[in-house]
């Protein structure tokens, strides 16, 4: 049996017929403004042309070539405001339109990946470089964000690159998981963060487990801070 979904369209493989054409052009209005090619709806309405319509449209359907000219239009902008600017093209209709279309989104998609050429050539792109080039985009958007946010001062020394860290595929607890997630992103319980919620400087978030007068930084709990607190279990486990 036969998948409807691949079955073959009698209908829409069908020749173009006289009959389809005549429907279409009589419906049109004769007073509309022509096209590029400056032929008035009335005229089309003559049985000589409607066969040289039909003819030109099989010609098109058979060897799936458009002609130039077809892809040309003429947009009358029409202001959203008479009393608005007439300088700034945002302020008309037409101009909108032709904007938000899904030709336009594509354009400023691929632009934003350095591959407006291929849009402009219309040519085939490689799914490969798309891929790379997405991932360049995004590598410097997350690379630039987290530039801008304080709470990562430790994070930005040893996360350099845009991509999933090992420690994530590692057989971690909910609690182990927990904690070495808010070591990572600046939120870990240590004085350079408790030490904010009291309006304290950052100058005077000083570590309570050391003589040492610093800031109890991520840096500094994971460099020394941990020694003090091994010692300090030693100590009391003795």
């Amino acid at each position: 049996m036969e998948d409807p979904l691949f079955m073959p369209n009698e209908d829409l493989n069908s020749n173009i017929t006289i009959d389809e054409i005549t429907n279409i052009v009589m419906h049109a209005k004769s007073k509309s403004a022509s096209g590029p090619d400056q032929i008035p709806y009335g005229v089309l309405k003559y049985p000589i042309i409607i066969q040289t319509l039909q003819q030109l449209f099989q010609l098109i359907f058979d060897t799936s070539i458009i002609p130039t000219i077809w892809r040309k239009a003429i947009i009358c902008p029409v202001l959203k405001d008479p009393s608005s600017d007439l300088r700034v093209p945002m302020n008309y209709r037409d101009y909108n339109r032709c904007t938000d279309s899904w030709c336009s989104e594509l354009k400023d998609i691929l632009c934003k990946l350095n591959l407006e050429h291929y849009f402009d050539s219309k040519t085939a792109i490689n799914l490969k470089t798309v891929e790379m080039n997405i991932q360049h985009l995004y590598s410097n958007i997350w690379n630039d964000n987290i530039q801008q946010v304080p709470k990562l001062r430790t994070y930005i020394t040893f996360k350099s690159a845009f991509n999933q860290e090992q420690y994530v595929k590692i057989n971690l607890s909910k609690v182990e998981r927990s904690h070495l997630a808010q070591f990572r992103c600046g939120i870990l319980p240590l004085r350079i963060e408790t030490g904010r919620y009291i309006g304290e400087r950052a100058e005077e978030r000083l570590c309570k487990f050391c003589t040492a007068d610093v800031t109890e930084t991520e840096t500094h709990f994971l460099l020394h801070s941990i020694l003090i607190y091994e010692n300090m279990c030693l100590v009391n486990f003795h």
